[in-house]
């Protein structure tokens, strides 16, 4: 009875002692399968990702990362309008006699459609450049040759005494520009301004 024991615990023994080995090997197999990877993935520098360039105007790239999100936006080109297309609308709110004429006459010879200017609801406003949707490109191009450096915004609602015509953009003429315009002349060509018309006092 004591011999059966006694053997039965040496098979037991050398059972264990051989699973332990057999797990020992399979843990250092795994680490060495994991160390290897991890060298991998490093000696690579990360997944590779694919890149497409993408042309997004004649002289403009942008560059599209695939899987990735670079957070800086293309670059954009806006083409602006032939100034013959844009209407432009010269309004008087400088309270100064003829200033909307004076600087309607300096858009002239830039081409611009321009309606016969129109007269402020009010004589004190700014001087300014408003655009309806669609033309704010446009409004800060005329902004920039009158020398206004404010920057455009939508055109609010009765800023114009009716009859309004139809135009693009809106150029209010406050008295800054009614000053910086005061000898332009009126008629495109002319050498000075016309001479105001002498006002006559009625008969007493």
């Amino acid at each position: 009875m004591s011999n059966n024991r006694h053997a039965s615990e040496e098979s037991f023994s050398r059972s264990a002692g051989g699973a332990a080995v057999r797990g020992a090997l399979i843990l250092i197999v795994a680490l060495g399968i994991g160390v290897f990877l991890v060298r991998q993935t490093g000696d690579r520098g990360g997944p590779t990702l694919t890149v497409d360039s993408v042309a997004t105007s004649d002289t403009t790239q942008a560059e599209v990362v695939s899987g990735t999100d670079t957070g800086i936006p293309p670059t954009t080109t806006v083409t602006l309008r032939a100034p013959e297309v844009v209407k432009v609308l010269v309004a008087n709110g400088s309270g100064v006699n003829r200033a909307a004429a004076r600087v309607r006459a300096f858009l002239v010879p830039l081409r611009y459609d321009l309606p016969s200017p129109a007269d402020a609801t009010l004589k004190n406003y700014e001087d300014f450049v408003y655009f309806n949707a669609g033309f704010e490109a446009e409004a800060k191009e005329i902004a920039t040759k009158l020398g206004i450096v404010k920057a455009p915004i939508p055109v609010p609602a009765n800023v114009v005494k009716p009859p309004v015509p139809a135009f693009d953009v809106l150029v209010m003429v406050g008295p800054d520009l009614a000053v910086r315009y005061k000898t332009q002349p009126l008629t495109p060509g002319s050498t000075a301004t016309p001479t105001a018309t002498p006002t006559v006092a009625a008969p007493q």
